[in-house]
């Protein structure tokens, strides 16, 4: 039975981490706005399991 799993780790600039890994270059998928109100995207270890890395989207009006 294949075994599977998920780590979301919340960083504070989403795409800065993205490019930060591509320049490396890890395998990532594009991020992407949620509609729970996180943009976030995901990429896979060595072993299968989803690493996902998120950050909440700004509201129109909220501060910082």
């Amino acid at each position: 039975m294949p075994r599977w799993g998920r780590l979301i780790f919340h960083v504070t600039d989403v795409d800065a981490f993205w490019t930060h890994l591509k320049e490396r270059e890890f395998h990532l998928e594009i991020p992407r706005d949620a509609s729970w109100g996180e943009r976030y995207f995901h990429m896979l270890d060595q072993d299968g399991h989803e690493l996902s890395f998120a950050q909440p989207l700004q509201r129109v009006g909220q501060k910082k």
